[in-house]
């Protein structure tokens, strides 16, 4: 029998899915208008005056239950050969579409309707959470709508696809200095979102602030995966983070790549890094940011409250790709036996890894509204001088701190063991992370040359304009 994660290893699954403050459910603590006070109240009384609706809606997720539980609903295309989770998941989309539906049928104003979807979006993720390679289906939150356009509104700073492979496509931005920094700088997203959380918007964009600061700045946007590619597993992604620093390396004539990486996609860089510490080549990066890491067993904590999100980030939120069976398993394992804090318990590319040996400096970001101690202890297994900054914010929102506006962070070396020590000790700086982030990445970038005149190079070409075409994939 397979042995199952305990809470604590559950709650560092992080490793494996962001959790935007939408989809964290609501507040140990609730404010007065949100739910399950106020927002209930007026979701009860709305229904009180439509029986016939509810009964019609109750009477029809009834009927969908019993097709569920009697095994004639129509199969889940994705389970095949588990229909325990099938069925899991089948009654969750018949609940869920009634619940949308009674939401419809009350008639709430749209911040009742708001944190009511949110409510539904955290089930979402649980269910997300016990089934390999794929979040249940669920409709996108309503205030997304109309939706923005990928490219134009989002994931709009200009480039080009440089490289193409079956797992992912690398883009490089287009300079906006003479100069830049030799150092280029490679963007690792998550692998259950699209890459566009660090290029949300026009002045809400990571990638844009970099490029504006003179930094040569590449992305990964990953394929989103089918059935077919469920033997895709921990070795297969970080061997093609590797073969994108190959790539940044080849077209700008360097021997290491800056790696900034959010989320599971700073396990799977993290561990990297540690197979190439192993393997010899410990300059191959010149430093490594984590935004919301989960390196480690994770301490359970309550969801954050739910903030009032931008049109943009919810629909990144809702813009989620499948994970690969197979890596599922791997970060699940990773997280269940808390397997990066103990040398030799995980083997990548054919190598141990230890991550005490990764002593490349670091940046390290959380938001303060969330579970930020998990990510100051993830910060404590690297070897190198780590920075550890805590932003004002819940554990997405805190990323987009664009200089100007209202945003306050605290940013101290991880060197204390106990994060509330840490806490006490890092004075609060007004201002942006982003602009602390920068200046610390150009301490370590290298000398300024002349900006590229045109993309790619070395055999590389562009082959699409930003945000390219796996950006789409569905």
């Amino acid at each position: 029998m397979t042995e199952q994660p305990d809470p604590a290893a559950l709650a560092g699954l992080d490793a494996l899915a962001d959790a935007p403050p939408l989809a964290g459910g609501p507040p140990a603590e609730p404010p007065p208008d949100a739910p399950p006070t106020g927002t209930v109240l007026r979701l009860v009384t709305g229904l009180a005056g439509r029986p016939l609706a509810v009964g019609r809606r109750t009477a029809a997720l009834a009927g969908q239950l019993l097709r569920v539980g009697l095994g004639t609903a129509d199969p889940e295309p994705d389970l095949p050969g588990n229909p325990a989770l099938s069925r899991l998941v089948q009654a969750h989309r018949a609940g869920r579409a009634t619940a949308a539906g009674l939401i419809d049928d009350a008639g709430l104003d749209q911040a009742d309707r708001d944190r009511l979807d949110a409510v539904l979006t955290a089930v979402d993720d649980l269910v997300e959470a016990v089934v390999p390679g794929r979040r249940a289906s669920a409709p996108p939150p309503r205030n997304a709508r109309p939706a923005p356009v990928v490219g134009e509104e989002i994931a709009a700073t200009p480039g080009a696809v440089v490289l193409r492979t079956p797992l992912f496509e690398l883009i490089q931005y287009l300079p906006r200095t003479e100069t830049v920094r030799q150092v280029p700088v490679l963007l690792v997203p998550s692998l259950v979102n699209r890459h566009y959380l660090t290029d949300l918007a026009p002045g809400r964009s990571l990638v844009e602030h970099l490029v504006a600061g003179g930094q040569q700045v590449f992305a990964l946007s990953w394929w989103n995966p089918r059935a077919e590619h469920a033997d895709r597993g921990l070795d297969a992604y970080a061997r093609a983070v590797l073969d994108a620093m190959d790539a940044c390396e080849r077209v700008t004539r360097t021997s290491a790549v800056s790696l900034v990486a959010t989320g599971s996609g700073g396990t799977i860089t993290a561990a990297l890094l540690a197979h190439l510490v192993a393997a010899g080549a410990t300059d191959r990066a010149a430093t490594l940011t984590l935004l919301l890491p989960a390196l480690g067993r994770a301490r359970p904590a309550p969801p954050p409250p739910i903030a009032d999100p931008s049109a943009e980030l919810l629909f990144w939120a809702a813009d989620t790709t499948r994970v690969p069976a197979a890596l599922h398993d791997d970060l699940t394992d990773i997280a269940a036996r808390d397997a990066l804090a103990h040398a030799g318990a995980v083997r990548v590319l054919g190598t141990p890894i230890d991550l005490s040996k990764v002593d490349t400096d670091a940046y390290v970001v959380a938001g303060e509204d969330g579970p930020w101690p998990s990510a100051y202890r993830s910060a404590r297994l690297l070897a190198g001088d780590t920075r550890f900054t805590l932003a004002s914010g819940g554990p997405v929102e805190a990323l987009i701190a664009p200089p100007g506006s209202d945003r306050t962070f605290r940013a101290a070396p991880a060197t204390p063991a106990d994060p509330d020590t840490w806490h006490t000790t890092a004075i609060p700086l007004p201002g942006s992370w982003w602009t602390d982030h920068l200046r610390w990445l150009d301490q370590r970038s290298g000398a300024r040359v002349d900006a590229p005149p045109e993309l790619g190079g070395r055999g590389l070409h562009a082959v699409a304009p930003t945000p390219g075409d796996y950006v789409l994939s569905r």
